[in-house]
């Protein structure tokens, strides 16, 4: 059981690799708007595969 499913949610592997790139495109719009003047896009990129990662690995 993962933790997308102890909150209500029973996903299938497509549907947390949609959700985990969801939320990546999500990240990256936050990123840019917010924090890009003064930390590189590259470091939202690695925080963002992480999040997929741990998305479809364990959700």
């Amino acid at each position: 059981m993962g933790f997308l499913e102890k909150i209500g949610l029973r996903t299938s592997m497509g549907d947390r690799i949609f959700l985990g790139i969801a939320l990546l495109i999500l990240l990256h719009l936050l990123w840019m708007r917010f924090l890009e003047k003064y930390i590189s896009l590259w470091v939202c990129f690695i925080l963002s595969v992480i999040l997929l990662v741990i998305i479809v690995k364990y959700g």
